[in-house]
């Protein structure tokens, strides 16, 4: 089985993003090296969440 490497065009539209972030390089890569460290911990409270009956309704914490 051959392993994929994943360009940046498959992954983000890099162009877009910088877009969104007023050109600024330094802020976009803040936020994708914070994902980077947190995205798995994020997707599987999200994924843990929606298992739970949790997704889709709107819950605060009081």
């Amino acid at each position: 089985m051959t392993q994929q490497i994943a360009t940046i065009d498959s992954v983000m539209n890099l162009a877009e993003a910088m877009s969104n972030m007023d050109g600024d390089a330094e802020l976009l890569q803040e936020i994708v090296t914070i994902f980077m460290q947190t995205g798995a911990e994020q997707l599987a409270t999200l994924d843990g969440r929606r298992a739970a009956g949790h997704a889709g309704g709107r819950h605060c914490r009081r």
